[in-house]
């Protein structure tokens, strides 16, 4: 348990090995013991020889040897169960965020809908009009961070929807580096160690860019703006020792990605609390305590593990593992210019529960030539079908409903409707919620908050696409 042989501690007090990391813990237990004659679980830590520091749960009784007062102890380390009972409280704080950020994000989503949408149609109809333009922007603005807190709060509890790819991750920390030059400052010296030979790692590269462009800024921060910032890369492989001391970590091949900094480091208070969600050392108004909190949930999203060393005066280092992946790079096909507008002159069925949505959708729509049949049911959807004597080109509906879903619906339509096309949405972020609602494989589909240009080429693409086959 100590590392030491029996030669070394026969003869020696634990004093002299100097045992104990904390001395007073002897003294209350030598107390206790003179007074009462026994100890019952109490937790101590104490310092091995390797300089290691572990947690000991102690149970001691008096008793007399040869008229010598001794104590006979049971002793157990629960340094690996303390670490995985702080892992579990871990979790369970983001499986709550989690669970009030997707209870609340459907509702959320449809109302930036409105909020986006109509701030852009503002912006459009303002613009001779200065005063009233720079309002709309605000409007705009504000809308766009709410979504971007939205997503993160997602993206910490495991439920923001990922878009993984085999990539290379010396590429991405390069591009982050040069996006990083003109933030954080002449006075940051950054330092790029990446080994040529790392592999590749599956994750989502939008989502890992932004836990290194996270990591980066806490980074100048702690350093107030001056100092020395290393990203380095490396293959390792976990094995069952360096798997205990980073509850979560489990052995296997891993890519390495550590970032560091020169900066004040982390007091030893503050360290069990970094990664909590709302939980920031910044004064008020500087940081939301998001920043970490996102880089947890987006690593243990992706199959991986974040590990943190620091000492006060000393510096912090992170290190990001992501599992090895056995696939080469996908093939970047270059994104095409988009070439439609979004106008058109088709007719289209519009199926949205929610008010603030379908009439924001039936404005963008009508603006842009379409022909909008609006409901706010399936009943009503087939009851509209079933008496439009001409052709509909295009079904959009929401996925989850109240009557019927959305897929349900395109599946009844489309036996006397075998043409038209479907252009699915949804405000909920998690897949598996679309999964049971029988959204189809590899189907046209826009999650909510979109803005009306991404929401009127989404459509154009839709209408452009094959037709598909009735089922």
């Amino acid at each position: 348990m100590t590392g030491y042989s029996r030669d070394e501690i026969l003869g020696r007090t634990s004093v002299e090995l100097r045992l104990w990391a904390n001395p007073k813990d002897r003294h209350h237990i030598v107390a206790l013991l003179k007074r009462s004659g026994e100890a019952r679980d109490l937790e101590t830590r104490m310092s091995i020889k390797s300089g290691e520091v572990r947690t000991l749960q102690l149970s001691a009784h008096t008793i007399e040897l040869s008229g010598q007062p001794c104590m006979i102890a049971i002793i157990r380390d629960v340094t690996d169960r303390r670490a995985l009972e702080a892992q579990l409280r871990q979790a369970q704080k983001m499986e709550a965020v989690g669970r009030l950020a997707g209870g609340v994000a459907h509702d959320f989503n449809n109302l930036l809908v409105g909020i986006l949408g109509y701030s852009e149609l503002l912006k459009k109809k303002l613009a001779a009009q200065p005063p009233l333009l720079r309002m709309a922007n605000e409007i705009n603005f504000a809308a766009m961070r709410a979504r971007d807190l939205t997503s993160r709060l997602l993206a910490l509890s495991h439920r923001q929807v990922l878009r993984p790819a085999v990539l290379d991750l010396n590429v991405l920390v390069r591009q982050c580096e040069r996006l990083l030059r003109p933030i954080i400052g002449e006075d940051v010296h950054v330092i790029l160690r990446l080994d040529p030979k790392t592999a590749h790692v599956k994750a989502d590269p939008a989502q890992l860019e932004q836990v290194i462009l996270n990591l980066a800024l806490n980074a100048r921060d702690a350093m107030l703006g001056s100092g020395t910032l290393s990203m380095e890369t490396c293959n390792i492989q976990v094995d069952a020792a360096l798997a205990r001391q980073h509850p979560g970590l489990i052995p296997g091949y891993y890519v390495r990605l550590s970032v560091s900094d020169t900066g004040h480091g982390i007091t030893p208070d503050v360290m069990p609390r970094i990664f909590e969600p709302f939980f920031t050392t910044k004064d008020l108004g500087k940081g939301s305590g998001l920043g970490l909190s996102t880089v947890y949930g987006v690593v243990k999203q992706s199959g991986g593990c974040v590990t943190v060393s620091s000492e006060p005066g000393r510096g912090a280092a992170f290190g990001i593992y992501l599992p090895r992946a056995s696939e080469l790079p996908e093939r970047r096909i270059p994104a095409q210019p988009a070439t439609a507008s979004g106008t058109g002159t088709e007719t289209i069925l519009l199926v949205e529960d929610e008010a603030v949505v379908r009439d924001l959708v039936c404005e963008i729509l009508r603006e842009s030539g379409y022909v909008v049949l609006s409901v706010n049911s399936g009943s009503d959807a087939m009851e509209i079908t079933a008496a439009h004597i001409k052709p509909i080109d295009l079904l959009i509906t929401d996925i989850v409903m109240p009557e019927t879903s959305g897929p349900e619906l395109a599946n009844t339509l489309r036996r006397a409707r075998g043409e038209m096309r479907v252009l699915y949405m949804s405000g909920y972020t998690d897949d598996a919620v679309l999964v049971r609602q029988g959204l189809p494989e590899n189907s046209a589909f826009i999650r909510k908050p979109y803005t009306p240009q991404q929401f009127l080429q989404k459509v154009r693409e839709t209408l452009d696409a094959t037709p598909r086959r009735a089922h």
